[in-house]
């Protein structure tokens, strides 16, 4: 979430009182008018309807009048109709018989009436308002029902009207007044709850958007924004008052409490050594929860390299068990360490570089490291040589060498090993230290050992063809154990080029096997049904356990380089070397020594009991062409 989208608005409130107001005075504007428009027209209409009525009173009387005169006397001011009339001023009346004549006149003058008259019909009946000379009149009109020949009119002033009028208009202008006042502290007092509430809420969308919800430690976001801030800040600075240090820290076994015991004991796991760690921190150091069991500790204006100092109290807190469900926890923690700016000056530096120190502790289990240049497998040309893995398996640019094992005494070669490289088009030869691990963590691990695998197959085929037989060995990553469809696969290639499976030898690494016991024996099984033979590589610079290499039937066990190549110096490593040939014999094991270096490593491995070895004293690993002159050339070398 942008940390601008959380900030309030310094004109909200007055947009809001704005807009408020204007709501105010819109309503109270279409109200007045509204109810001046219907109280004019309930006004009129009042008028008319009096107005008819008085007019029909006035038609009735004037149906009992015999004369003209018995008519004026009955509607003179005096008469009996006029006094019993309401409206007495502002009024004409006139009465149509034979001739036209007015008899009451009140405010209207005869002319005005006869204006009038000229203005109507003849025939007009009913009531209506006529403009004439600026001034609105009021008038009405009936025919007798007794006598067709008599006509009145009744015409009337408006000043009442007005009057009222002007009255409702004044008690309307008041109440608006009224009601915009109101409307003004209703908006002021709106606004303010309206601002406040929407404040509170950013605020609570700010402490979300800048906190982790389930451990209530600062988010990703938020340690960012502080180490930007700080980075920002010593820019240009000379001094190390400015210097900082990231920790990346990663829980040790916590995806086995997931998917063990549930995500609820991870959740548990996480509030409560979030809740050790902060208790166990200064306040100036800021932990926060960056994802998953991922944690950061920025620690700001560092004079010294004091990281281990920091990393301590958080290593002892995961030495005592976390307590969940009754039951207990051991969590540890990996710890990884890069200095700002030593070793970036830039967040994504920083981070980058604290998670290849966090993932080299993990690998030494040392809990703690520093991060070192030289322990980055992420150079430019590997992270471009990433991208283009998929390339080369479809160019068939990866190629196999072939390094000899031959029998010490004899130099008779028995069969060889299978070596990895990538023909670049533009890096030209590189060796398998600068791209197998890159591959052994993608998705192309099984993709490239299928195609070792079915290009030695391919060889071997072809040297029988050529009347050689060499079984070569290949070795297989620890991620193809978990491969299901390896067996089926090899099977398939063997059919496929004629081959027998014991000319093929599959080997793993020490560590490798180790990482899962059941389903490294389960796999070695099915490679024993299939015929192939099994081999074990680096043997004794892992985590040896005697009883794992005797049920993994074994064909062969390789000892390692680093025992052979010292045995001419080192007391200690001729007697590992000799312990572990006596384990293979023993055991019934082939033992072939690498790392063979010189004619006197040969001989002391000879007299030690070992039969085979590997190493550039007979041959450095070399394409296949190359491989078959070598085997023509053994016989010469062997008798001189």
């Amino acid at each position: 979430m942008d940390a601008q989208a959380l900030q309030i608005d310094p004109r909200l409130r007055s947009h809001l009182l704005l807009a408020t107001l204007s709501l105010a005075i819109f309503v109270s504007t279409v109200f007045v008018v509204v109810a001046y428009r219907i109280a004019s027209d309930l006004g009129v209409n009042s008028e008319l309807k009096a107005a008819e009525i008085n007019v029909a009173l006035l038609s009735a009387q004037t149906d009992l009048a015999n004369s003209e005169s018995e008519l004026e006397s009955l509607l003179a001011p005096s008469g009996h109709y006029i006094e019993e009339l309401q409206v007495k001023e502002n009024i004409g009346v006139l009465v149509r018989n034979d001739t036209d004549f007015v008899v009451f006149s009140s405010g209207v003058s005869q002319s005005t009436i006869e204006a009038v008259t000229a203005l109507l019909d003849e025939e007009t009946t009913g009531s209506g308002l006529i403009e004439l000379e600026g001034e609105t009149y009021l008038w009405a009109a009936i025919k007798s029902h007794h006598n067709k020949q008599n006509y009145s009119l009744w015409v009337q002033e408006t000043s009442s009207l007005d009057t009222l009028l002007h009255y409702i208009a004044t008690r309307l202008t008041v109440t608006s007044f009224l009601t915009f006042w109101v409307a003004v502290w209703g908006a002021l007092i709106l606004s303010g709850i309206i601002t406040k509430r929407i404040e509170k809420h950013n605020e609570a969308l700010a402490y979300m958007a800048s906190h982790d919800y389930l451990t209530d430690l600062p988010s990703r976001r938020y340690v960012f924004e502080q180490m930007s801030a700080h980075i920002e800040k010593a820019r240009g600075a000379d001094d190390c008052s400015h210097c900082g240090a990231l920790l990346l820290l990663d829980l040790d076994q916590f995806k086995e409490i997931n998917d063990t015991l549930g995500h609820s004991y991870g959740d548990e796991i996480l509030k409560k050594i979030s809740r050790r760690w902060r208790d166990a921190l200064p306040s100036s150091h800021i932990l926060a929860r960056t994802g998953g069991d991922e944690f950061v500790v920025w620690t700001a204006n560092l004079k010294t390299d004091n990281a281990a100092k920091i990393a301590a109290p958080l290593i002892e807190a995961c030495e005592r068990p976390f307590e969940v469900s009754g039951m207990l926890l051991n969590v540890d923690v990996s710890i990884g360490a890069a200095y700002f700016p030593k070793d970036g000056d830039t967040i994504e530096e920083l981070m980058k570089n604290a998670d290849i120190a966090m993932y080299h502790a993990k690998r030494k289990r040392s809990r703690l490291e520093m991060y070192a240049a030289a322990d980055n497998p992420y150079t430019e040309i590997r992270v471009r040589l990433a991208g283009e893995v998929t390339q080369a398996l479809s160019e068939e640019q990866f190629v196999l060498h072939y390094q000899p094992k031959v029998h010490l005494q004899t130099c008779q070669v028995t069969g060889a090993e299978a070596l990895v490289r990538w023909n670049h088009p533009r890096e030209g030869l590189i060796y398998p230290g600068a791209f197998i691990e890159l591959i052994e963590h993608s998705d192309y691990i099984h993709a490239f050992s299928r195609y070792v695998l079915s290009h030695a197959i391919q060889q071997i085929q072809k040297w029988r063809d050529q009347g050689l037989e060499v079984s070569v060995a290949v070795n297989l990553s620890p991620y193809n154990l978990l491969d299901r469809s390896m067996t089926a696969f090899i099977r398939e290639q063997l059919d496929h080029y004629g081959v027998t499976p014991e000319m093929l030898e599959i080997e793993l690494t020490e560590t490798a096997t180790m990482i899962d016991i059941q389903t490294t024996q389960a796999v070695f099984k099915s490679f024993r049904e299939l015929g192939v033979k099994l081999s074990l590589d680096d043997f004794g610079v892992g985590m040896s356990s005697l009883s794992y290499i005797k049920n993994l039937e074994l064909d062969c066990i390789k000892l390692d380089r680093s025992f052979v190549l010292n045995m001419l110096s080192d007391p200690c490593d001729k007697a590992i070397v000799q312990t572990m040939l006596d384990l293979c014999a023993n055991l019934g094991y082939q033992a072939v020594a690498e790392g063979v270096e010189t004619q006197e490593l040969a001989d002391l491995l000879t007299n030690l009991g070992c039969a085979y070895g590997q190493g550039y004293f007979f041959a450095k690993p070399m394409p296949a062409d190359q491989f078959v002159r070598f085997m023509q050339d053994t016989p010469k070398r062997r008798s001189a």
